[in-house]
């Protein structure tokens, strides 16, 4: 049965078989398929390939949740963390790891997933610098396991400003930082904390 697709003058794309107008969905029922796109260049020509369990080649735009969104769906788990990482002090770093030891998570990813969705992160109180208020969560203190500067803002090219950025903020603090090939890593241990020391 040969799949067919049809783009519309409203950048609709539908797929369909050619001998039934429908296409068959996971669930097993019969119906149109009908996918929305972004609005084409001229020099631009999609793939419209009709794959099993839909087309893959139509990207979809990754949408950020807002400030506003994320402060609604921070988990308990979330607050737990965010908790631990208030109380580590300006001029110290703790890491990933040692997060997730502390609040009893077997995923040091999981802790670098709070931190890159953290609604409390230092940038959304700049304007009240140095008097940063106590709900503040200075994300920019945790670091990889293996002293490398890990992520920052969910980037972690070293050329990336967000990484400058908290490469310079951990300066600031008097947390040393240096280059070591193509990472950039702490400079000395004595800013390093565990928290279950805290």
């Amino acid at each position: 049965m040969t799949n067919m697709s049809q783009y519309d003058e409203d950048s609709t794309v539908r797929f369909y078989h050619r001998d039934s107008n429908v296409i068959t969905m996971r669930n097993g029922v019969d119906r149109p398929f009908y996918i929305k796109i972004m609005p084409l260049k001229a020099d631009c020509k999609p793939k419209a390939i009709a794959k099993k369990g839909g087309n893959r080649d139509l990207k979809r735009t990754k949408r950020v949740p807002t400030r506003e969104q994320q402060l609604q769906r921070v988990s308990s788990f979330r607050k737990r963390v965010f908790e631990l990482v208030r109380s580590i002090p300006a001029g110290k770093v703790t890491t990933y790891g040692s997060l997730a030891k502390a609040v009893d998570c077997g995923s040091a990813q999981a802790i670098g997933q709070a931190m890159r969705h953290n609604p409390y992160a230092l940038k959304y109180y700049e304007d009240q610098a140095p008097n940063y208020p106590a709900e503040m969560v200075p994300c920019h203190r945790v670091i990889a396991s293996d002293l490398t500067l890990g992520g920052f803002g969910g980037e972690t090219d070293i050329h990336h400003s967000n990484l400058c950025d908290k490469v310079s903020i951990l300066k600031a603090e008097g947390v040393p930082t240096k280059r070591s090939g193509d990472k950039i890593k702490l400079a000395s241990e004595e800013s390093l904390v565990l928290l279950h020391l805290l």
